[in-house]
């Protein structure tokens, strides 16, 4: 069901190295030409999950597959 998802997105970029400084977050910003308030952001890191949301960037901490699923649902995304 993700991997669906994923090909359906304009754009998903994997985000490795810089986590959690703000210039990698803005980079992907900048790649997708999104809005922080239109870009929904997934991590397992409180840490990396709290940096992106400190820049608008709707956040969700990963914890298991239900959850996960039922945040992006909230998007409509699911």
């Amino acid at each position: 069901m993700i991997q669906a998802l994923l090909t359906d997105l304009d754009g998903v970029i994997r985000l490795w190295d810089g986590q959690p400084e703000p210039q990698i977050f803005l980079a992907a910003l900048a790649a997708l030409r999104a809005r922080p308030a239109t870009t929904l952001y997934i991590d397992d890191s409180h840490g990396h999950v709290q940096a992106a949301a400190e820049l608008g960037i709707i956040s969700h901490v990963h914890t298991d597959y239900r959850d996960t699923e039922q945040f992006l649902a909230r998007y409509g995304l699911l």
